[in-house]
């Protein structure tokens, strides 16, 4: 047979204390959410450097050798 809880104590039930699994998801969460703008500026700037190599390559190369023919 359970207790009935007093009119006067309106917070009788205690609220639940996240547990250290809940801490350890959210600071998961809050890493998915960062981990991905991290991981397309730095594939952004590979293939920038590696466009800013080529066009180098054509200008100071390919260009002053001439057409073929």
């Amino acid at each position: 047979m359970t207790t009935p809880v007093p009119d006067s104590v309106p917070n009788a039930v205690p609220k639940p204390v996240p547990s250290p699994e809940r801490w350890e998801e959210a600071r998961l969460a809050d890493a998915l959410r960062e981990t991905p703008r991290g991981a397309f500026a730095l594939s952004g700037a590979a293939v920038a450097l590696l466009l800013m190599c080529w066009f180098a390559i054509y200008v100071f190369v390919f260009l002053p050798r001439g057409g073929v023919g």
